[in-house]
């Protein structure tokens, strides 16, 4: 039977390997978290520092070179043992646990730390977040405050990481779950349902769903364009429609063709101001188009759009049919205008 620690160093492997983040380079979300947390404490040297087995790996640094140090002995594995306090020594001459540590009489000369231990949604321990300087210091209520609040920012983006990596292994896997739209190479209803939940998931993680739309697009009279015009023509007005709408998206957006002469989006970047604009920009491709194609027919399309709001109750499938309720209501609209 293998010990409790061989299980948590087990559990700590694989939850490192979700979030590949191990001996990563360095990214400018965790830099500016440790970079505030520096500034907020007013010390010189700030890390997020992660353990690998026997070692202390800093994914971000500010004030130190190393970008790894043994974890035996360091002032992060005592802050460990305490997982969900905050580790703070004022002058580590004067505790006795310091006193004769080499981080403290080497060349590092800590006289100052504080560290904050960062646990991942199952309340694993990962790492610590931490400050510290070669001359006592006392950190103030607020200044722990804030410097835990960090630590929680930083767990988050590890939830995050995991959740996005999670995404991208589910576009990877669309087409091994025939989830693409054959006429148009865009993912189906059911590839953007999977994509859809996962970006949800994400931003709901993040409470940002708020900040999600999705757009229903239908192309107006594709039917006529079939009788009068040939089912080709349909085709090509389903694809040219569907390069049409992607053009105006972004890299994040999801899209997909519903089917007939339906389209969905899920506007993964646009902010509340901007969706309309979107919606705007769409519409201007489309009247562009038809100015210079010389087909005998003009495209013409009805959108709708809806905000997802953050409520864990609804699903990707009930925001899909209130999209196209809202199409519905633009064409009802246009008629009777």
């Amino acid at each position: 039977m293998r010990t409790l620690v061989s299980d948590i160093q087990s559990e700590r492997r694989d939850a490192m390997a979700r979030y590949g983040i191990l001996d990563s380079p360095a990214e400018r979300e965790y830099d500016d978290l440790v970079l505030l947390a520096s500034k907020i404490c007013g010390v010189p040297v700030a890390l997020f520092a992660l353990i690998d087995g026997d070692r202390m790996w800093f994914k971000s640094k500010v004030g130190l070179d190393v970008s790894e140090i043994p974890r035996q002995g360091s002032f992060c594995s005592y802050a460990l043992l305490r997982p969900d306090e905050t580790l703070v020594v004022p002058d580590a001459n004067e505790d006795a646990r310091f006193v004769n540590n080499e981080y403290v009489t080497g060349d590092l000369g800590i006289r100052f730390y504080a560290g904050v231990p960062i646990r991942n949604r199952d309340r694993l321990v990962l790492g610590t977040l931490c400050v510290f300087d070669n001359k006592p210091h006392e950190l103030s209520h607020d200044e722990q405050t804030a410097l835990e609040a960090i630590a929680r920012q930083l767990s988050l983006r590890l939830e995050l990481r995991a959740a996005l990596a999670s995404l991208r292994t589910a576009k990877k896997d669309l087409k091994l779950r025939e989830m693409s739209d054959e006429m148009t190479g865009l993912h189906n209803l059911d590839g953007f349902a999977l994509l859809a939940d996962q970006q949800l998931a994400l931003a709901r993680n993040e409470r940002l769903a708020g900040q999600l739309w999705v757009m229903a697009v239908d192309i107006d009279g594709l039917k006529s364009i079939n009788s009068n015009f040939g089912r080709d023509e349909g085709t090509s007005a389903i694809r040219t429609s569907a390069e049409l709408i992607e053009s105006c998206l972004a890299n994040n957006d999801i899209l997909a063709r519903s089917g007939g002469d339906e389209f969905i989006v899920l506007l993964s970047s646009a902010e509340d101001e901007t969706a309309d604009g979107i919606s705007q920009r769409i519409r201007s491709a489309f009247e562009n188009y038809n100015s210079k194609s010389k087909k005998p027919y003009l495209l013409h399309i009805s959108l709708g759009v809806v905000r997802v709001e953050n409520d864990d109750n609804i699903t990707i499938e009930q925001i899909i049919e209130h999209a196209f309720e809202a199409v519905s209501r633009t064409k009802q609209l246009s008629k009777g205008s």
